[in-house]
This record gives C-alpha cells, structure tokens and sequence, in this order.
C-alpha cells in the first residue's frame, strides 16, 4: 500500500436486484446465528423456489414492522412473481404489470407471516370485544 499513489479510482454501478440479493442473505445469516445463539437449531431451505401468485389482500409495506429490506407494496388481485420463496418470513417478488412486464423487486410477506398476524390481530380483536361485551353487562 505505501508504494501505492495517492489517486483511488472506484467505480460504481446501481444493481438493486443485486443489493435486495445481498440483503436477504444478510437476514438469513443473521437468523441462523440468533438461532445458534439460542442453542435452538434452524431448519433452512436451500432450494430458491419461484412461483406466481394472485395477491388475495392488500399490503402497505409502510404499515409492517421488522421489514428485512425494502419492501413491495400490492394491492387485492395483483398478479405477483415470487422469485424466492426460499425463507419462512418473507419472500422477494416482483408485481406483474398490465404489459406483462414486472416492477422493481421487493419483500412481501410470506403466506405464513401474513397468516399468523392475522390470527394475532384476529385474537385481539376477539378480546377487546369480549372486554367490552363484559363491560356492558357489568353496568346492568
């Protein structure tokens, strides 16, 4: 290095798909080592699944926290092309367009995450009636 001169030349290319990429292997890391931490094992995928589906709710990836990267935001219907399916949480797809064209590559929940919160947020909503059914009766 000291032989080296003092100009740096670097040169810089934007690769989103390359950076998303990166991102997911970076989450699974972290999740084995929290795993192995834990004295837990971790049971990983490693075959990169690709499949297409109908969006069949809406998602504000504004809305979702613990968001491993950037996420994909979708609408009831669209058509989406899951190009790694491969981690429980959450997976990289991108929208289908009208032209058959696709959208940027993002996160979006995996049909797992999305249906345990819902059956958390079911099981809230279910509590805050009973409490307030209860509540009612109590006041008679």
């Amino acid at each position: 290095m000291n032989s080296s001169g003092n100009v740096v030349t670097l040169v810089t290319q934007y690769r989103p798909e390359e950076y998303n990429s990166f991102e997911a292997r970076m989450h699974e890391i972290k999740k084995q080592a929290a795993a192995v931490s834990s004295g837990g094992t971790l049971l990983r995928t490693t075959q990169k699944r690709s499949l297409y589906v109908r969006a069949l709710f809406d998602y504000d990836p504004n809305r979702d926290d613990g968001l491993p990267s950037r996420g994909l935001p979708f609408r009831h219907g669209d058509i989406l092309h899951v190009t790694n399916a491969a981690d429980d949480e959450w997976w990289q797809a991108r929208r289908v367009l009208g032209d058959g064209e696709e959208a940027t590559i993002g996160i979006v929940p995996s049909k797992r995450r999305w249906e345990r919160k819902q059956r958390a947020r079911d099981r809230n909503v279910k509590f805050q009636g009973q409490s307030a059914n209860n509540a009612t009766n109590a006041d008679k």
